[in-house]
């Protein structure tokens, strides 16, 4: 599996956003380069996750940016403050 530097995000109408994917049966050194250089690409492209067919790979993978989890009961406490 050869991963370009730059992955492109594909969008409607391309049919691999509709094919059914493969399972992934194990964790190889061109999966992990696969799953660092979608991190990349997300981060790129501003957005909170990327799945493998988004970039081309017909795969079951999807990456998401983990910085952005928020906390719910923070959330909740901080409107009852507001109110």
């Amino acid at each position: 599996m050869s991963i370009s530097p730059s992955m492109k995000i594909v969008k409607q109408p391309d049919g691999i956003l509709s094919r059914k994917l493969k399972e992934i049966k194990g964790i190889t050194p061109e999966i992990r380069g696969l799953v660092l250089e979608m991190k990349t690409t997300m981060k790129e492209a501003r957005g909170v996750g990327l799945a493998a067919n988004q970039v081309g790979y017909d795969l079951q993978i999807f990456v998401i940016d983990e910085t952005l989890r928020c906390n719910l009961s923070d959330t909740d406490s901080s409107e009852s403050k507001n109110s």
